[in-house]
């Protein structure tokens, strides 16, 4: 699933360089939120809206982001 590589690769960038637990903090949702999406369980529409806000990215980018645009 391209989200949950996405999503992980976003926190982790040098620009962010989050924990789960941080990223949790920063939109408001619970660590276990973070660690379901990126291991495959899903996101809602509200959880995704923020966490392009925060990356400064489309909905859209964080399902299609290229592993060689990384």
């Amino acid at each position: 699933m391209i989200l949950k590589s996405n999503l992980k690769y976003y926190r982790k960038s040098k620009k962010f360089d989050l924990t789960q637990v941080e990223l949790a903090k920063k939109i408001g949702v619970t660590p276990m939120t973070i660690y379901k999406i990126e291991n495959g369980k899903g996101a809602n529409l509200k959880t995704l809206k923020k966490l392009s806000d925060l990356f400064e990215c489309t909905i859209n980018e964080l399902f299609d982001f290229k592993e060689e645009e990384k």
